[in-house]
């Protein structure tokens, strides 16, 4: 009976003993886990940003509940547990793709914290969480993070024209390229940004001037392509380091402060990198050019030759010279300053592109006696002026052909305006228009203006015999006519015609030539000198006179052809207009009434 007592009583002792134990330091399974950064809260503790070019390790927490760590776990038996990075973009916890995984073996040192073995990927992912599997247990890490890339290892574009010559070129504002950023990074699939304070070729700051977005990066490749880039100005754009960055790929991370926001570090400061990341060299694309060319044309002026009319075939110059100022624009009318300098390409001299005045007239064929290309200026941001001619050149004629009554003359100048890239003009004087250009237009009242009137008058000069005493002095008939469409006419208008004695006067005796301002020899004693009332011309007359002989004889006078060539006519009737009259002077001889029939001295 007492053996029996003591039995029991030992097996009691034993029990206590056991349970006492169990209650004191028992094994007891997790109900979750967490991960956070090594020694951080294992409760609140955060998982920071990571780059794929870093190698890290996470704390592994056994919780009792929400908010205690489970110390016994593993207190009587060592645990081995399943660790996992996973990406938790998709999917809940037990179903988040795996990334990578380790076991984990947990011991009663351990009180339920374990830092798990050093973890890298070289794959990116924006949202990753840890999950570790105990047995039926499987808990997720309460915080997320991501792991970036350190940087775009590429930046290219379409647009590699770097220089300002020839080669490829996009018009400002219209014309569409191409961006491509790299990271060389599988896995990342984010959108990338350009600052939206770019510089161009000078280094001046282009602030919003670039538009267009890029595409989300391709996941296998890491590489984002914007194909619908635009840019508003003139030249070169220029890249700084970190204008082209992502920082939304950890965003994640960055209302919690679990990375560095704004910064593009990839070492650790205080456990953490930057937010972002970005292409960390310069880039420089281009070449960019005008979408066209807006023109203002100013109301240029002829010079009336003659005062109320001009001559046919004689020369006219400007009184006002035209002026074109051009504006080179983008696709939406903005002025594209950066036209300028090495990037201004009106070449007027260029074989296939420039700047050729084009002369023409309705009804008249035109003499085109300066056809030169324009002087250009380059003013700066996007403007220049182009100057053809000027006041004191001799420009264009109307063409002398047949008999024709007067008329007004409607000329246009026109010229076409292409760049040496093929930028044309689109717009004159605030209106659409296409090349050509004209100022002007052939036809009736909208042609360019004169300083007097357009009137077209077909001359000639004229010369007549003469006969007189040698007693007095002796005029000559010597004028100006035009043909008024039946016939000639003096032109009493003409006050600018001038004779040149010494040059375009010569007499002749029938033995000895002189000149115009020289004396003449009458008979074998007299002489004559010319002397001219009017010169220039008044009311078409040169006032032409020969002083008295003091002897009987003749001479015959001739104009040469230094005379101006618009008053020359088709005196030999051969049918060209290119010959001078000639008359004779007598002293000593009365012609006579040229109305009479017969008329006879009574002695």
């Amino acid at each position: 009976m007492s053996k029996l007592i003591l039995q029991l009583l030992g097996a009691f002792i034993l029990s206590s003993a056991v349970v006492s134990s169990y209650a004191a330091g028992a094994d007891r399974s997790a109900t979750n886990f967490n991960c956070v950064e090594a020694g951080a809260n294992g409760i609140t503790g955060k998982l920071y940003t990571k780059t794929t070019a870093q190698s890290f390790n996470f704390d592994v927490i056994a919780l009792r509940d929400a908010t205690q760590v489970e110390t016994d776990f593993a207190n009587l038996i060592d645990h081995n547990v399943t660790f996992e990075l996973v990406d938790a973009s998709i999917g809940s916890c037990t179903s988040y793709p795996v990334i990578s995984s380790q076991p984990i073996n947990f011991t009663a040192g351990d009180a339920g914290r374990k830092t798990s073995n050093i973890i890298s990927s070289s794959v990116a992912y924006s949202h990753v969480k840890c999950r570790i599997t105990d047995a039926a247990v499987v808990g997720c890490s309460t915080d997320s993070f991501a792991i970036r890339p350190t940087r775009f290892r590429t930046v290219t574009s379409n647009m590699n024209n770097v220089s300002s010559g020839t080669g490829i070129t996009a018009k400002a504002g219209r014309d569409f390229f191409t961006i491509t950023a790299n990271t060389g990074v599988a896995g990342y699939n984010g959108i990338p940004k350009i600052n939206s304070t770019l510089h161009d070729h000078n280094n001046s700051a282009q602030a919003n001037k670039l538009s267009g977005v890029f595409a989300s990066a391709d996941k296998n490749t890491g590489a984002a392509v914007g194909s619908h880039f635009k840019y508003d100005e003139v030249g070169l754009v220029l890249f700084a380091a970190n204008d082209i960055y992502d920082d939304s790929f950890t965003s994640v991370d960055q209302a919690g402060g679990d990375c560095i926001v704004g910064s593009f570090t990839n070492t650790l400061v205080g456990g953490k990198v930057g937010c972002n990341f970005a292409y960390h060299s310069t880039l420089t694309i281009g070449r960019f050019i005008p979408d066209h060319f807006d023109v203002l044309l100013n109301a240029p002026e002829f010079s009336t030759a003659n005062t109320t009319f001009t001559y046919l075939g004689q020369s006219v110059r400007y009184t006002i010279s035209p002026v074109a100022v051009l504006t080179a624009k983008n696709a939406t009318g903005m002025t594209t300053k950066n036209y300028t300098g090495s990037y201004w390409k009106i070449n007027p001299i260029d074989a296939s592109y420039g700047i050729t005045p084009i002369y023409t007239e309705a009804s008249h064929a035109l003499m085109v006696i300066d056809a030169s290309a324009p002087a250009v200026m380059d003013n700066g941001e996007g403007r220049g002026t182009l100057n053809f001619s000027d006041t004191s050149s001799n420009i264009l004629a109307l063409a002398k052909s047949t008999l024709t009554a007067p008329f007004d003359a409607e000329i246009a100048l026109s010229f076409t305006l292409v760049d040496t890239d093929g930028v044309e003009v689109a717009n004159v004087n605030g209106l659409p228009q296409t090349n050509p250009v004209v100022f002007g237009a052939p036809s009736a009242g909208n042609g360019i203006g004169f300083s007097g009137t357009k009137e077209q008058r077909w001359g000639r000069i004229a010369l007549a015999n003469a006969y007189g005493s040698e007693l007095m002095p002796l005029s000559v008939p010597l004028y100006t006519e035009y043909y008024d469409g039946r016939n000639f006419i003096k032109n009493l208008a003409d006050n600018s015609t001038v004779i040149n004695l010494a040059t375009q006067l010569s007499l002749n005796n029938g033995s000895t030539t002189k000149a115009g301002n020289q004396a003449i020899t009458i008979g074998t004693t007299g002489s004559t000198t010319a002397t001219l009332t009017n010169s220039p011309f008044s009311g078409g007359d040169a006032g032409l006179a020969f002083s008295t002989a003091n002897a009987y004889g003749y001479f015959d006078l001739s104009l040469l052809n230094t005379i101006d060539s618009w008053l020359l006519f088709d005196w030999n009737a051969n049918g060209l207009h290119d010959d001078l009259p000639t008359a004779r002077v007598n002293f000593g001889l009365y012609k006579g009434n040229n109305k009479q029939i017969y008329f006879r001295e009574v002695y």
